[in-house]
């Protein structure tokens, strides 16, 4: 099974445009942001810093936890990779220091088939935050807006009411199910906030239990509606 490097998703504002072949299901996998933010002090904390190594680690751990064969195989590298200067052409470049040996060289890692640049996904509402308030507003959002959110969903466009912050350290036991609920119901992105390092794995039971994977993994992408 494939485990790609997700290294962009941008913000779009036409489901149309969207027809590249890419994203035929929602994604699945893990996201730097909500754990590891924009730390790029590799220096003073190598261990948690935006890097080739970390991402490495985590695939790994994607691997060795069991959430690839659960469909988990997109690793996102979002924000804070480049290097504070573009290349002679003008183009974004991964930071030297943190990145030594490139995106492709990272993407021909073991376990790692290649890398994904994509637009097929765009947020609806504000950032995630590490709190039940936050899950309950975007879900709020969702329900209030589902006439005009649900129809714009589907095989190579999703919804995207942002990460799974399950393990991390704001959600309970029960409130982490609850989210992981509603984002498969939903058919949105299922982008995890880190594994084993942080406690993920105590979560993952119940993510075998939930079963969301045929729901996303159905070409028809259906997005169920809330009880609003």
């Amino acid at each position: 099974m494939k485990v790609q490097v997700l290294v962009c998703m941008v913000m779009v504002g036409m489901v149309a445009a969207l027809d590249n072949g890419l994203a035929r299901t929602p994604p699945m996998g893990w996201l730097a942001w909500e754990r590891f933010r924009c730390n790029i002090d590799c220096e003073n904390d190598p261990h948690n810093c935006i890097s080739e190594s970390l991402l490495k680690n985590m695939a790994d751990m994607m691997v060795s936890e069991g959430y690839r064969d659960l469909g988990y195989n997109v690793v996102s590298l979002d924000d804070c990779w480049p290097a504070h200067e573009r290349d002679q052409d003008g183009k974004l470049q991964p930071d030297p220091q943190r990145f030594p040996s490139g995106l492709g060289a990272l993407a021909d890692y073991p376990n790692w088939t290649s890398i994904i640049e994509t637009c097929n996904l765009w947020r609806n509402y504000n950032d995630i935050q590490d709190s039940w308030s936050s899950v309950a507003n975007i879900i709020n959002h969702y329900g209030d807006n589902q006439d005009k959110i649900v129809p714009n969903a589907g095989p190579g466009h999703w919804n995207d009411p942002d990460m799974l912050i399950i393990g991390n350290f704001g959600l309970s036991y029960e409130q982490s199910k609850t989210q992981m609920a509603i984002w498969a119901v939903m058919a949105a992105p299922l982008l995890m906030r880190d594994t084993q390092r942080c406690g993920l794995v105590r979560s993952l039971p119940f993510m075998k239990e939930t079963a969301p994977m045929p729901l996303l993994s159905s070409t028809r992408g259906l997005t169920v509606p809330l009880p609003w």
